[in-house]
Protein backbone atom coordinates (compact mmCIF):
# COMPACT_ATOMS: atom_id res chain seq x y z
CA UNK A 1 0.00 0.00 0.00
CA UNK A 2 1.34 3.51 -0.84
CA UNK A 3 1.69 5.81 2.38
CA UNK A 4 0.36 9.33 1.52
CA UNK A 5 3.63 10.64 2.92
CA UNK A 6 5.25 8.95 -0.46
CA UNK A 7 3.49 11.15 -2.71
CA UNK A 8 6.24 13.72 -1.69
CA UNK A 9 9.07 11.60 -1.70
CA UNK A 10 11.19 10.97 -4.67
CA UNK A 11 8.57 11.87 -6.90
CA UNK A 12 11.33 12.40 -9.42
CA UNK A 13 13.41 9.11 -9.20
CA UNK A 14 13.75 7.46 -12.86
CA UNK A 15 12.13 3.77 -13.15
CA UNK A 16 14.89 1.23 -13.01
CA UNK A 17 12.75 -1.51 -14.86
CA UNK A 18 9.38 -0.05 -16.88
CA UNK A 19 7.89 -3.51 -17.70
CA UNK A 20 7.71 -4.72 -13.68
CA UNK A 21 3.98 -6.19 -13.09
CA UNK A 22 2.43 -5.26 -9.94
CA UNK A 23 0.52 -8.40 -9.50
CA UNK A 24 1.29 -9.39 -5.65
CA UNK A 25 3.30 -6.18 -5.39
CA UNK A 26 2.41 -3.18 -2.88
CA UNK A 27 1.61 0.17 -4.36
CA UNK A 28 4.99 2.62 -5.20
CA UNK A 29 5.58 5.91 -5.99
CA UNK A 30 7.09 6.05 -10.04
CA UNK A 31 8.22 9.24 -12.06
CA UNK A 32 4.49 11.66 -12.78
CA UNK A 33 3.75 11.03 -16.23
CA UNK A 34 4.08 14.77 -18.42
CA UNK A 35 0.86 16.40 -18.38
CA UNK A 36 -0.18 17.48 -21.43
CA UNK A 37 -1.98 20.19 -19.91
CA UNK A 38 1.16 22.88 -18.25
CA UNK A 39 -1.50 23.96 -15.86
CA UNK A 40 -2.16 20.57 -14.73
CA UNK A 41 0.59 19.57 -12.10
CA UNK A 42 2.47 16.38 -12.29
CA UNK A 43 1.10 13.34 -10.86
CA UNK A 44 1.99 10.64 -8.30
CA UNK A 45 1.47 7.31 -10.53
CA UNK A 46 1.75 3.48 -10.01
CA UNK A 47 4.15 1.43 -11.28
CA UNK A 48 2.19 -0.73 -13.70
CA UNK A 49 2.46 -3.17 -16.79
CA UNK A 50 2.24 -1.77 -20.37
CA UNK A 51 -1.63 -0.79 -20.56
CA UNK A 52 -4.23 -1.52 -22.53
CA UNK A 53 -7.94 0.03 -22.34
CA UNK A 54 -9.44 -0.91 -18.62
CA UNK A 55 -12.64 -3.23 -18.68
CA UNK A 56 -14.72 -1.20 -16.85
CA UNK A 57 -17.83 -3.09 -14.63
CA UNK A 58 -21.32 -1.91 -17.15
CA UNK A 59 -23.64 -0.47 -14.98
CA UNK A 60 -26.57 -3.10 -13.63
CA UNK A 61 -30.25 -2.29 -13.62
CA UNK A 62 -30.81 0.09 -11.02
CA UNK A 63 -28.46 1.74 -8.04
CA UNK A 64 -25.06 0.06 -8.52
CA UNK A 65 -22.81 0.29 -5.26
CA UNK A 66 -21.15 3.37 -6.46
CA UNK A 67 -23.92 5.10 -8.39
CA UNK A 68 -24.96 8.60 -7.14
CA UNK A 69 -28.71 9.00 -7.58
CA UNK A 70 -29.62 11.81 -6.80
CA UNK A 71 -31.33 12.50 -3.50
CA UNK A 72 -33.17 16.48 -3.03
CA UNK A 73 -33.95 15.69 0.32
CA UNK A 74 -29.75 15.91 0.55
CA UNK A 75 -29.38 18.24 -1.66
CA UNK A 76 -32.38 20.67 0.82
CA UNK A 77 -31.02 19.73 3.96
CA UNK A 78 -27.76 21.08 2.69
CA UNK A 79 -29.13 24.27 1.29
CA UNK A 80 -31.62 24.94 4.63
CA UNK A 81 -27.41 23.99 6.62
CA UNK A 82 -26.19 27.39 4.26
CA UNK A 83 -29.32 29.57 5.21
CA UNK A 84 -29.04 28.57 8.70
CA UNK A 85 -25.26 29.63 8.98
CA UNK A 86 -26.40 32.93 7.07
CA UNK A 87 -28.43 33.64 10.18
CA UNK A 88 -26.42 32.71 12.82
CA UNK A 89 -23.10 34.85 11.52
CA UNK A 90 -25.87 37.56 11.98
CA UNK A 91 -24.47 39.55 15.33
CA UNK A 92 -28.54 40.29 15.74
CA UNK A 93 -29.79 36.92 15.63
CA UNK A 94 -31.51 35.71 18.96
CA UNK A 95 -29.22 32.66 19.10
CA UNK A 96 -30.80 30.83 21.43
CA UNK A 97 -34.00 30.88 19.58
CA UNK A 98 -31.88 29.11 16.33
CA UNK A 99 -30.12 26.58 18.89
CA UNK A 100 -32.82 23.74 17.89
CA UNK A 101 -33.29 24.80 14.28
CA UNK A 102 -29.40 23.84 13.93
CA UNK A 103 -29.37 20.81 16.50
CA UNK A 104 -32.38 19.67 14.18
CA UNK A 105 -30.39 20.20 10.88
CA UNK A 106 -27.25 18.74 12.40
CA UNK A 107 -29.15 15.55 12.87
CA UNK A 108 -30.07 15.90 9.15
CA UNK A 109 -26.67 16.34 7.69
CA UNK A 110 -25.45 13.22 9.59
CA UNK A 111 -28.06 11.05 8.35
CA UNK A 112 -27.76 12.44 4.92
CA UNK A 113 -23.64 11.81 5.32
CA UNK A 114 -24.69 7.91 6.81
CA UNK A 115 -27.29 7.63 3.84
CA UNK A 116 -25.22 8.77 0.52
CA UNK A 117 -21.97 9.87 1.55
CA UNK A 118 -20.64 10.46 -2.16
CA UNK A 119 -23.57 12.87 -3.19
CA UNK A 120 -23.28 14.99 0.14
CA UNK A 121 -19.22 15.20 -0.65
CA UNK A 122 -20.26 16.08 -4.25
CA UNK A 123 -21.29 19.12 -2.73
CA UNK A 124 -18.35 19.46 -0.35
CA UNK A 125 -16.53 19.55 -3.21
CA UNK A 126 -18.60 21.96 -5.59
CA UNK A 127 -17.87 25.44 -6.11
CA UNK A 128 -19.71 28.14 -3.75
CA UNK A 129 -23.47 29.34 -4.61
CA UNK A 130 -22.67 32.71 -3.07
CA UNK A 131 -19.90 35.41 -2.97
CA UNK A 132 -20.08 35.09 0.72
CA UNK A 133 -19.88 31.08 0.38
CA UNK A 134 -16.26 31.30 2.10
CA UNK A 135 -18.09 32.37 5.01
CA UNK A 136 -21.55 30.38 5.22
CA UNK A 137 -21.30 27.52 3.23
CA UNK A 138 -17.70 26.93 4.72
CA UNK A 139 -19.45 26.10 7.83
CA UNK A 140 -21.80 23.77 6.52
CA UNK A 141 -18.81 22.22 4.50
CA UNK A 142 -16.59 22.09 7.58
CA UNK A 143 -19.92 20.25 9.65
CA UNK A 144 -19.57 17.92 7.00
CA UNK A 145 -16.50 16.69 6.83
CA UNK A 146 -16.07 16.94 10.44
CA UNK A 147 -19.14 14.18 10.63
CA UNK A 148 -17.46 12.21 8.07
CA UNK A 149 -14.09 12.16 10.16
CA UNK A 150 -16.51 11.50 13.04
CA UNK A 151 -17.56 8.18 11.26
CA UNK A 152 -13.99 7.22 10.06
CA UNK A 153 -12.44 7.26 13.52
CA UNK A 154 -15.27 5.27 14.75
CA UNK A 155 -16.54 7.62 17.08
CA UNK A 156 -20.30 7.09 18.95
CA UNK A 157 -23.41 9.03 17.51
CA UNK A 158 -23.43 11.80 20.17
CA UNK A 159 -19.82 12.39 19.92
CA UNK A 160 -20.24 13.19 16.06
CA UNK A 161 -23.16 14.87 16.74
CA UNK A 162 -20.86 17.13 19.25
CA UNK A 163 -18.14 16.84 16.89
CA UNK A 164 -20.07 18.42 14.38
CA UNK A 165 -22.12 21.11 15.90
CA UNK A 166 -18.93 22.50 17.00
CA UNK A 167 -17.35 22.82 13.43
CA UNK A 168 -20.94 24.39 12.15
CA UNK A 169 -20.32 26.89 14.75
CA UNK A 170 -16.57 27.56 14.28
CA UNK A 171 -16.72 30.55 12.59
CA UNK A 172 -19.20 32.17 14.06
CA UNK A 173 -17.01 34.89 15.63
CA UNK A 174 -15.56 36.22 12.06
CA UNK A 175 -19.08 37.89 11.75
CA UNK A 176 -17.75 40.59 13.87
CA UNK A 177 -14.47 40.96 10.82
CA UNK A 178 -16.63 40.95 7.74
CA UNK A 179 -15.21 44.53 6.94
CA UNK A 180 -11.49 42.50 7.43
CA UNK A 181 -12.24 38.82 5.67
CA UNK A 182 -14.37 40.18 2.56
CA UNK A 183 -11.10 42.31 1.45
CA UNK A 184 -9.88 40.75 -2.19
CA UNK A 185 -6.53 40.65 -1.10
CA UNK A 186 -4.05 39.18 1.50
CA UNK A 187 -4.63 40.97 4.48
CA UNK A 188 -1.86 43.05 6.21
CA UNK A 189 -0.37 42.10 9.56
CA UNK A 190 -2.37 44.58 12.20
CA UNK A 191 -6.05 42.90 10.20
CA UNK A 192 -4.26 39.30 10.69
CA UNK A 193 -3.68 40.55 14.11
CA UNK A 194 -7.29 41.71 14.74
CA UNK A 195 -8.54 38.58 13.19
CA UNK A 196 -6.98 36.30 15.55
CA UNK A 197 -9.23 37.68 18.00
CA UNK A 198 -11.98 36.15 17.04
CA UNK A 199 -12.03 32.47 18.49
CA UNK A 200 -12.52 34.47 21.82
CA UNK A 201 -15.29 36.44 19.81
CA UNK A 202 -17.07 33.14 18.85
CA UNK A 203 -16.70 32.19 22.70
CA UNK A 204 -17.93 34.80 24.15
CA UNK A 205 -20.96 35.05 21.58
CA UNK A 206 -21.99 31.21 22.41
CA UNK A 207 -22.13 32.00 25.84
CA UNK A 208 -25.54 33.29 24.41
CA UNK A 209 -26.92 30.39 23.54
CA UNK A 210 -27.37 29.19 27.19
CA UNK A 211 -27.00 25.87 28.86
CA UNK A 212 -28.75 24.19 25.85
CA UNK A 213 -25.13 24.16 24.44
CA UNK A 214 -22.52 21.64 25.91
CA UNK A 215 -20.08 24.04 27.32
CA UNK A 216 -17.31 21.67 25.51
CA UNK A 217 -18.05 23.48 21.70
CA UNK A 218 -17.47 26.77 23.23
CA UNK A 219 -13.55 25.28 23.79
CA UNK A 220 -13.16 23.85 20.77
CA UNK A 221 -14.21 26.69 19.09
CA UNK A 222 -12.24 28.99 20.96
CA UNK A 223 -9.25 26.43 20.35
CA UNK A 224 -9.49 25.36 16.55
CA UNK A 225 -6.96 27.49 15.44
CA UNK A 226 -4.27 26.56 17.92
CA UNK A 227 -1.68 23.97 16.25
CA UNK A 228 0.15 20.66 17.83
CA UNK A 229 3.67 22.67 17.72
CA UNK A 230 2.23 25.57 19.67
CA UNK A 231 2.34 27.79 16.59
CA UNK A 232 -1.73 28.43 16.79
CA UNK A 233 -3.53 31.01 18.36
CA UNK A 234 -5.31 32.72 20.58
CA UNK A 235 -3.31 30.94 23.14
CA UNK A 236 -0.20 29.22 21.74
CA UNK A 237 -1.47 25.70 23.28
CA UNK A 238 1.00 22.77 22.76
CA UNK A 239 -0.56 19.48 21.34
CA UNK A 240 -1.68 17.85 24.72
CA UNK A 241 -3.59 20.88 25.88
CA UNK A 242 -5.34 20.93 22.38
CA UNK A 243 -9.33 19.77 22.62
CA UNK A 244 -8.82 16.59 19.86
CA UNK A 245 -12.40 17.83 18.18
CA UNK A 246 -10.61 21.31 17.85
CA UNK A 247 -7.82 19.60 16.22
CA UNK A 248 -10.13 17.93 14.12
CA UNK A 249 -12.36 21.12 13.48
CA UNK A 250 -8.98 23.31 12.63
CA UNK A 251 -7.59 20.55 9.94
CA UNK A 252 -10.77 20.52 8.04
CA UNK A 253 -11.41 24.27 7.87
CA UNK A 254 -7.84 24.50 6.55
CA UNK A 255 -8.56 21.58 3.78
CA UNK A 256 -11.72 22.86 2.94
CA UNK A 257 -10.60 26.48 2.52
CA UNK A 258 -7.47 25.56 0.28
CA UNK A 259 -10.28 23.68 -1.91
CA UNK A 260 -12.49 26.77 -2.19
CA UNK A 261 -12.02 30.34 -4.18
CA UNK A 262 -11.22 33.35 -1.40
CA UNK A 263 -11.86 37.28 -2.24
CA UNK A 264 -7.66 37.02 -2.37
CA UNK A 265 -7.21 33.78 -4.38
CA UNK A 266 -8.40 30.98 -6.64
CA UNK A 267 -8.82 27.45 -5.34
CA UNK A 268 -5.95 24.79 -5.30
CA UNK A 269 -6.29 22.14 -7.01
CA UNK A 270 -6.94 19.01 -5.26
CA UNK A 271 -3.32 17.47 -5.38
CA UNK A 272 -1.69 20.92 -4.22
CA UNK A 273 -4.08 20.80 -1.03
CA UNK A 274 -3.01 17.42 -0.31
CA UNK A 275 0.83 18.90 -1.20
CA UNK A 276 0.09 21.34 1.20
CA UNK A 277 -1.58 19.39 3.86
CA UNK A 278 1.54 17.39 3.96
CA UNK A 279 3.72 20.23 4.50
CA UNK A 280 2.08 21.23 8.06
CA UNK A 281 2.31 17.69 9.12
CA UNK A 282 3.74 19.60 12.03
CA UNK A 283 0.92 21.59 13.01
CA UNK A 284 -1.73 19.37 12.89
CA UNK A 285 -1.97 15.81 13.97
CA UNK A 286 -0.56 13.65 11.79
CA UNK A 287 -2.92 10.65 11.92
CA UNK A 288 -5.86 12.97 11.71
CA UNK A 289 -4.57 14.10 7.95
CA UNK A 290 -4.45 10.04 7.12
CA UNK A 291 -7.92 9.72 8.35
CA UNK A 292 -8.96 13.00 6.55
CA UNK A 293 -6.97 11.86 3.37
CA UNK A 294 -8.24 7.96 3.56
CA UNK A 295 -11.88 9.69 3.38
CA UNK A 296 -11.14 12.07 0.75
CA UNK A 297 -8.79 10.68 -1.22
CA UNK A 298 -6.12 12.20 -3.26
CA UNK A 299 -8.68 12.46 -6.04
CA UNK A 300 -11.84 13.44 -4.50
CA UNK A 301 -15.44 12.66 -5.67
CA UNK A 302 -15.95 15.36 -8.51
CA UNK A 303 -12.31 15.19 -9.88
CA UNK A 304 -11.78 14.16 -13.94
CA UNK A 305 -9.21 12.01 -14.38
CA UNK A 306 -7.20 10.67 -17.15
CA UNK A 307 -5.99 7.04 -16.78
CA UNK A 308 -2.70 5.47 -17.81
CA UNK A 309 -5.41 3.52 -20.35
CA UNK A 310 -5.70 7.07 -21.69
CA UNK A 311 -9.59 6.43 -21.05
CA UNK A 312 -10.99 9.59 -19.17
CA UNK A 313 -13.41 9.66 -16.53
CA UNK A 314 -14.72 11.24 -12.92
CA UNK A 315 -13.79 9.78 -9.37
CA UNK A 316 -17.29 8.98 -7.69
CA UNK A 317 -16.47 7.09 -4.71
CA UNK A 318 -13.41 6.75 -2.76
CA UNK A 319 -12.02 3.71 -1.48
CA UNK A 320 -11.21 3.50 2.41
CA UNK A 321 -7.21 3.40 2.92
CA UNK A 322 -6.48 3.55 -0.60
CA UNK A 323 -6.46 7.34 -1.18
CA UNK A 324 -4.96 6.97 -4.61
CA UNK A 325 -7.49 4.61 -5.81
CA UNK A 326 -10.72 5.11 -5.88
CA UNK A 327 -14.00 3.86 -7.89
CA UNK A 328 -13.87 6.18 -11.55
CA UNK A 329 -16.82 6.49 -14.39
CA UNK A 330 -15.58 6.00 -17.50
CA UNK A 331 -17.15 9.03 -19.76
CA UNK A 332 -14.92 9.13 -22.57
CA UNK A 333 -12.96 5.93 -24.63
CA UNK A 334 -9.64 5.65 -25.27
CA UNK A 335 -10.04 8.17 -29.02
CA UNK A 336 -12.00 11.13 -26.63
CA UNK A 337 -15.40 9.65 -27.72
CA UNK A 338 -18.23 10.45 -25.10
CA UNK A 339 -19.76 6.62 -23.87
CA UNK A 340 -23.03 6.28 -24.14
CA UNK A 341 -23.14 3.62 -21.66
CA UNK A 342 -22.53 4.40 -17.87
CA UNK A 343 -19.10 2.03 -16.88
CA UNK A 344 -17.23 2.08 -13.71
CA UNK A 345 -13.73 0.99 -12.92
CA UNK A 346 -12.71 0.10 -9.59
CA UNK A 347 -9.08 0.79 -8.99
CA UNK A 348 -8.97 -0.49 -5.77
CA UNK A 349 -9.31 -4.15 -7.06
CA UNK A 350 -7.51 -3.49 -10.35
CA UNK A 351 -3.39 -2.45 -9.82
CA UNK A 352 -3.01 -2.82 -13.61
CA UNK A 353 -4.14 1.05 -14.10
CA UNK A 354 -3.49 4.18 -12.42
CA UNK A 355 -4.71 7.60 -12.55
CA UNK A 356 -2.59 9.61 -14.56
CA UNK A 357 -3.93 13.28 -14.79
CA UNK A 358 -6.42 15.20 -13.13
CA UNK A 359 -8.61 18.56 -13.98
CA UNK A 360 -11.78 20.24 -12.93
CA UNK A 361 -14.75 18.10 -13.82
CA UNK A 362 -16.03 21.42 -15.80
CA UNK A 363 -13.47 20.33 -18.25
CA UNK A 364 -15.50 17.28 -19.51
CA UNK A 365 -17.30 17.42 -22.81
CA UNK A 366 -20.49 15.02 -21.78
Amino acid sequence: MLKISDILKKARRQEKSADKSVAGNAERVSPPAPAENPSIPDMPVVNAAPQQPSAPVAAAPGKTPWQVVPDRAIRDTYEQAIALARQVMDPAAESAVLLPAIKQNIDALIASLQRDEDQLMRLFFGDYFTEQGYLYQHSVNVAVLCASLGNALHYSQARIRQLTLAAFLHDIGLAYYMDIISQPRRLSTSEYNDIKKHPVTAKERLKCYGPDLDVGILEVVAQEHERVDGSGYPYNLPGPEINNHAKLVGLADVYEALLHQRPYREKMSCLETVKQLLAMKQVFEYSFIKTLLDVTGVFPVTTAVKLSTREIGVVIHQNSRMPLRPVVEITHNTQGQTLSERKYIDLGGNFSVYIQDCFEESALKR
